[in-house]
């Protein structure tokens, strides 16, 4: 059996890099013995081992694809054209020569701007076994693409990072100790559109600032905004542990949410947003590089501490048993 495994892989994202190492880990399950190929970027996962490195652009790329028994998209959201429609075109042009079964994985499906995505969206779509969306918005976008009688190949599932174990013991703080400030995690990136405005010194007093980074051109962006201390980030979360987590990232919410930790999300995106309102937790839509209503929303949140709280834990309860 020939796997080739295809993403927005090798450049330094910790949220794709995870979803690789989770594909992996699931493709084995099913086919231990099976030669698994990745089609990569130029960072390759120093920790994923057993596999096949293929270089994501060039003719290399397209024969291992052609040549595969079953490719598997795995995790992210790749069919967008928000970020460039490129990208969406370079996909479907690496599905569009496989001769195997096609299966997407935890897929996060955006609403579409342009008629032609719509339409390579809907063709690759029609040629897959196995469709596997991560959330409701991303099921309603797929009920809009294909026919009825397709609906059949697809399932609600959840973002392959759900199933990352939690070490036993690493849990977040419920309380702080008198005079002990609260640490917040943040989570911020640089937006498609333009420039990021926020800054943590209109946020609030009393908060200890620790940068989450999840590629490195996030550095500049947290940076920016007055985040001093900063560390990248990997799943499982150590410490230190924060208490609660401003997160414009997705997978910044995904990971705070594995952890118990509410977090107060930017909503620069529908899948942050959707992430948001699914777990219950506040958020604040991002809108031209601005936002506002931080310092209410992270003092709403830090408040109303455990409320959030148990509403994170149903939340992710619910999407790990239809993951």
């Amino acid at each position: 059996m020939n796997i080739v495994v295809i993403g927005y892989y090798g450049y330094q994202n910790v949220g794709d890099d995870t979803l690789l190492r989770q594909t992996i880990a699931r493709i084995r399950l099913s086919f231990p013995h099976a030669t698994i190929q990745v089609l990569v970027g130029p960072h390759r996962d120093p920790q994923l081992g057993g596999v096949e490195w293929v270089p994501r652009v060039g003719w290399s790329a397209l024969v291992a694809v052609m040549e595969a028994d079953w490719v598997v998209v795995g995790g992210g959201g790749i069919f967008q054209d928000r970020t460039s429609i490129r990208s969406l075109v370079a996909y479907v042009g690496m599905l569009a020569v496989a001769t195997g079964r096609i299966e997407l994985w935890g897929q996060g499906m955006s609403p579409l701007r342009w008629g032609v995505s719509r339409w390579l969206v809907r063709w690759c779509l029609g040629r897959a076994s196995l469709i596997e969306c991560r959330d409701e918005g991303s099921m309603a976008t797929v009920r809009g693409l294909v026919t009825e009688r397709g609906m059949g190949r697809v399932r609600l599932g959840a973002d392959l990072a759900w199933g990352v174990p939690v070490p036993t013991g690493v849990a977040t703080k419920p309380r702080l100790s008198v005079g002990e400030r609260w640490r917040v995690g943040v989570s911020l990136r640089p937006l498609p559109e333009g420039e990021w405005c926020g800054h943590v010194g209109e946020w609030g007093d009393g908060y200890e600032w620790l940068g989450w980074v999840f590629q490195p051109r996030d550095e500049g962006v947290l940076r920016g905004s007055g985040v001093t201390d900063m560390a990248m980030i990997e799943f499982p979360l150590s410490d230190p542990m924060p208490q609660v987590v401003v997160a414009m990232r997705y997978h910044a919410g995904v990971m705070a949410a594995l952890n118990g930790i509410p977090f107060l999300a930017l909503g620069y995106d529908e899948k942050v947003s959707s992430l948001a309102r699914e777990l219950g937790q506040p958020l604040i839509e991002v809108v031209g590089g601005k936002v506002a209503g931080v310092k209410g929303g992270l003092d709403e949140l830090v408040g109303r501490y455990d409320w959030y709280r148990g509403r994170l834990q149903e939340g992710v309860g619910a999407i790990k048993r239809r993951g």
